[in-house]
């Protein structure tokens, strides 16, 4: 997840637009396949949704409809992720939603929503949360 937060600090920088643009406040994009990639080559994350809205005022990004994030590490899908970021700009927290799954190697968790603070690098699932490595599972 520490590289989710880096591609999408990354994210924000690419995004940035001009002076005029910025006063407008709110970016939308509607696409069949939206995606932006952060990283060089095998090391790239890369999130595909319909529709990306940047918003620099009040500083979050909202990846919506057939969320997927596609890391070296890890793969999340959800309905909506939800970017945060602090009066720095940098990633605050990221909050999935709706079908939530995270698949890691052999581990796969899934719930309603899935929380991850950047400050402490915890993850919380809530609403049904599921973890099941192998033959084992742990439910909430």
């Amino acid at each position: 997840m520490r590289s989710i937060a880096r591609w999408i600090l990354a994210l924000g920088l690419s995004l940035s637009l001009p002076a005029a643009g910025r006063a407008a406040a709110a970016k939308e994009t509607n696409t069949t396949d939206q995606a932006v990639k952060a990283g060089d080559g095998e090391e790239a994350t890369v999130v595909t949704s319909e529709r990306l809205t940047f918003d620099y005022k009040q500083k979050f990004a909202l990846f919506e409809e057939h969320v997927v994030v596609t890391d070296p590490q890890m793969q999340l899908t959800s309905d909506k992720l939800l970017v945060v970021f602090d009066a720095n700009n940098a990633v605050q927290s990221l909050k999935a939603e709706g079908s939530v799954t995270i698949r890691q190697a052999d581990k796969v968790a899934t719930s309603n929503v899935a929380t991850y603070d950047v400050a402490s690098g915890k993850i919380v699932l809530t609403g049904k949360p599921r973890v099941r490595r192998g033959r084992d599972l742990l439910e909430g």
